[in-house]
This record gives C-alpha cells, sequence and structure tokens, in this order.
C-alpha cells in the first residue's frame, strides 16, 4: 500500500494525490469496487467510469432523462436505477446495446412477446413497451432492487399493465410463462445473466423453446466459459440457425446536442464499460425440426 502511494505522488505530485484521496473519501459511489480494491479510485479505470457518469448525468438534464433518439424514443428512464447510470448516456441516444435493438427492429413485426431473462432495471423489458415493439414483457431479475426499479420504470411510463415481473429464472422457467399462456413462436427472449446462460440453456430447455427467437448474452470468460459455450452451441445447433453478433460501429455526427463535446470526452459515450469486445448468440428457430 505504501509503495502504492508512493508511486502516486510521483506520479501526480502530493497535490495530486490529496485530491484524489478527497474524491476518495467523498464519493460513495462504487462501494463493492472500493472494498475489494482499495485502490481503484486511484486508478485510469475510475476516472473514465467517472467521467461517463458526468457525460451521462450532462445528456441526462439535456433530454430531461428522456431516450430522444433510436427505437425506445421518449421512454422515461428510472433515475434511481440500481444498475450503473454510466450507461445511461448510450440509452439516451439509442445506441446503447445497439446489436441488440437492432434484432428487435428487425423481428418485431411477426413476434409481439419480450421475455427478458436478467431484466436488471428494465431499460429493455420497458422501452420495447414505450416503443411499441412489443405488446407485453415478461421480465426475470434476481435483484430486489431490480424489480423493484423495473416496476417504478413501467410505472412512470404508463405500461405496468402490460408487462410481468419475475424473479430468479431456473432451468425450468419457460412453465411460468406456459402457464400465462405464452406462445413462443411469438416470442423474443433476451438473456444477460452473467454466465449462468450455460447453466439455464441445457437440452431440454432449448427444446421447449425451439420455436422462439431467442438472443444471449455470452460470458465465456467465466470458468469453463470457452468449453461451455462450445457445448451451447452445440446442443442448440439441432433447434436452432446459430449467429454469433459483436460489438459493431456507432455513429456519433447523428447527434448535433453532442457536438461540442470534446472528442475524448464524447467517444466514451460509445463505451459501455465491458472489459472485452461483447458476444451475443443469436438463434433462430429452424423451419425443418419439429
Amino acid at each position: 500500500m505504501i509503495n502504492k502511494l508512493r508511486r502516486l505522488i510521483k506520479k501526480y505530485g502530493v497535490t495530486g494525490t490529496l485530491i484524489r484521496t478527497v474524491t476518495l473519501l467523498v464519493d460513495k459511489s462504487n462501494v463493492r469496487q472500493l472494498y475489494k480494491y482499495p485502490l481503484y479510485r486511484f486508478s485510469n479505470d475510475y476516472y473514465i467510469h467517472r467521467q461517463r457518469i458526468l457525460i451521462s448525468n450532462y445528456l441526462s438534464n439535456k433530454f430531461k432523462g428522456k431516450v430522444a433518439y433510436g427505437p425506445f424514443k421518449d421512454f422515461i428512464l428510472n433515475q434511481k436505477k440500481s444498475w450503473s447510470k454510466a450507461d445511461y448516456s448510450g440509452m439516451l441516444l439509442g445506441i446503447y446495446e445497439k446489436e441488440v435493438l437492432d434484432i428487435f427492429i428487425d423481428s418485431h413485426t411477426d413476434r409481439k412477446l419480450f421475455i427478458d431473462i436478467g431484466a436488471a432495471d428494465g431499460y429493455f423489458a420497458v422501452g420495447s413497451l414505450v416503443g411499441k415493439l412489443f405488446k407485453k414483457t415478461y421480465c426475470y431479475e434476481t435483484s430486489e432492487d431490480g424489480r423493484a426499479s423495473i416496476k417504478a420504470s413501467a410505472k412512470i411510463n404508463n405500461v405496468a399493465q402490460n408487462i410481468h415481473i419475475f424473479g430468479h429464472a431456473d432451468k425450468d422457467f419457460y412453465l411460468d410463462l406456459i402457464k400465462f399462456g405464452v406462445d413462443f413462436s411469438k416470442s423474443v427472449i433476451l438473456c444477460d445473466i452473467e454466465g449462468n446462460e450455460f447453466k439455464l440453456f441445457n437440452k431440454n430447455t432449448l427444446k421447449m423453446l425451439k420455436e422462439a427467437l431467442i438472443v444471449i448474452e455470452i460470458h465465456d470468460w467465466h470458468k469453463n466459459g470457452a468449453k461451455n459455450f462450445v457445448k451451447l452451441k452445440e446442443n442448440a445447433s439441432k433447434y436452432f440457425k446459430i449467429s454469433e453478433i459483436t460489438t459493431g460501429v456507432r455513429d456519433l455526427s447523428i447527434f448535433p446536442e453532442i457536438q461540442n463535446i470534446k472528442d475524448d470526452h464524447r467517444w466514451l459515450i460509445c463505451s459501455e464499460g465491458r472489459h472485452y469486445a461483447q458476444t451475443w448468440l443469436k438463434l433462430e428457430p429452424k423451419s425443418d425440426v419439429t
């Protein structure tokens, strides 16, 4: 610890180190990260994260907390969200996880039901209702805070009557949906559960959902992740046509509201804070499978 502080003083000087120390004391965000990594707030990663939050706050004020572009236009973001507010800027401009949004746009004319597994604060679940991409959404979210945030977001956006909120999704989660009369041939499923996708989508679950269009955010950096990813694709190939989609391009030139922001800051709007380029698995039902 002392040696690291000496390096910080050498790099930033005494004044610079003191400023970072004050920030450390007054800023209460990322407490868990701070507890695990005491010098996190002295790192470049932390200051990039803070800059992303500042940009998000700027755009949130500018747009009054309402999505200004993209398929979720006019969606009011919940200002008390439990997820990271650093992603707000991309959400407000309609470019957050654009790859997923593009799939929604391409598929929503034939599929009017949306199932969101790992729904977090309900950005996709509620936003897709506001944007009239789907008629009903069904959310699974383990976190109690997340479920409360989804409920609040649905209420302020006047779509609460069209959303159903469940807790943790286990391998038989589809039974809940069958009870609600969900037709999987009319459904789009999005899954983002931090590595547990490999347990959830076993052979039987894939068989039961073989008529659904499924998008899975892949977290193969977890233990045995690469091996499990290969197995998932092998199991899915019996029922689905498989596509791998990775993070693509973002065009910020179409947003006049951000042209006066410095380049180094403006391009942070494209960041989703990931440690690697994201991959999604898109599973499209095979028409010849019974």
